[in-house]
């Protein structure tokens, strides 16, 4: 018991997928004693078939060309044998284990490399794509209680898995909205229970005394329509989060708060800042020529500067020395910067 619980926590404490994968196999190979544990991650798209496992064995680069040929052989990869999401199978099951002996699969890369035992269970699937955690054995078969060990681990494996591919697309987000006109995003992580803000970004803090500063109860909790939004959701979990986000609407702009990431003791937030900016208006901001004012309310609509010249009947070039000007008169480097500041610009006149 002792064992697995720090299984589980190790699975917990890990937010990036490479480091997770081998967590994964190497905990439950401490776990349940086998000759190889892996984690497969396989495309199942017509146009891209492929397996990749993790750890890669040193055979992979012999038999791998065998098992990608023959992979919809294993009940896991084969879309009419498709086994349930986390339900624990073994290929000795009645249910497949007649066909199972038949395939090339199972005669050309399985017993060529002695295994002959195999427990594995689908713990995530997206589209084409699926992750599969397995256990091989030689000579001796799974005992009933091993199978109901991996069983009773696949939802917290999902979990750290799903927790891990969220983290990596919210880095990602983050590294993007720098270039997203009118959008900000940002993260914190909290802790549900206590109703208190565990780490923030800097624009997660921007964002939270702009939207809530008059409801803010400070000292690192979270503000109260926050808090209460939170604690509303008395089923939250990793199987069922908030159905709606908390929106927060001011007169030019609204916030959306939304998790991402749902953990024992920890809530990650993604908070997405949503600006309106009145293009049309944007030729009206001093300092710029009618022309450039004209390449910013287009650069402000998201067309890019090949678009702007074909609607503008100007030059390629034309349109990149305007923008050029443009960003040094708002004194920015980016055009996502110079959407915001514009933004800002006319939202304090009024516009």
């Amino acid at each position: 018991m002792v064992q697995t619980q720090g299984f589980l926590l190790d699975l917990q404490a890990s937010h990036d997928p490479a480091d997770l994968r081998i967590r994964i196999t190497n905990g439950i190979a401490r776990l349940i004693a086998c000759d190889r544990s892996s984690f497969n991650e396989a495309d199942l798209s017509p146009a891209g078939r492929k397996i990749v496992p993790t750890p890669t064995p040193s055979w992979w680069p012999r038999y791998g060309e065998v098992y990608q040929q023959h992979m919809t052989d294993h009940p896991q990869w084969n879309h009419r044998r498709f086994p349930q999401l986390l339900h624990t199978i073994a290929l000795s099951d009645a249910r497949y284990a007649p066909a199972w002996e038949k395939t090339a699969l199972r005669n050309e890369y399985f017993l060529p490399l002695g295994v002959t035992h195999q427990l594995s269970a689908k713990i995530h699937q997206e589209g084409a794509q699926r992750s599969v955690i397995s256990l091989n054995r030689h000579r001796r078969d799974f005992t009933a209680q091993e199978r109901a060990l991996v069983t009773l681990l696949n939802p917290h494996i999902a979990q750290a898995w799903r927790n891990a591919l969220a983290f990596t697309a919210l880095r990602e987000q983050l590294a993007r909205s720098e270039s997203e006109p009118g959008t900000m995003l940002a993260a914190v992580a909290v802790d549900p229970r206590r109703g208190t803000i565990r780490s923030l970004s800097p624009a997660a803090g921007r964002l939270l005394r702009r939207y809530f500063t008059a409801d803010s109860s400070g000292g690192g909790r979270l503000p109260e329509t926050l808090a209460g939004w939170l604690g509303a959701q008395s089923k939250i979990s990793a199987s069922a989060p908030p159905g709606q986000p908390l929106v927060i609407r001011q007169a030019a702009s609204h916030l959306t708060v939304s998790p991402v990431a749902i953990r024992p003791a920890e809530i990650l937030l993604l908070l997405r800042e949503f600006r309106s900016c009145p293009s049309a208006f944007a030729g009206s901001l001093a300092g710029l020529s009618p022309r450039e004012g004209e390449i910013l309310s287009w650069i402000i609509e998201g067309k890019r500067n090949s678009e702007i010249a074909v609607i503008l009947a100007i030059s390629l070039r034309t349109v990149e020395k305007h923008v050029e000007h443009i960003l040094e008169k708002l004194g920015v480097e980016t055009r996502g910067a110079a959407i915001r500041t514009a933004c800002e610009i006319l939202q304090r006149r009024g516009a």
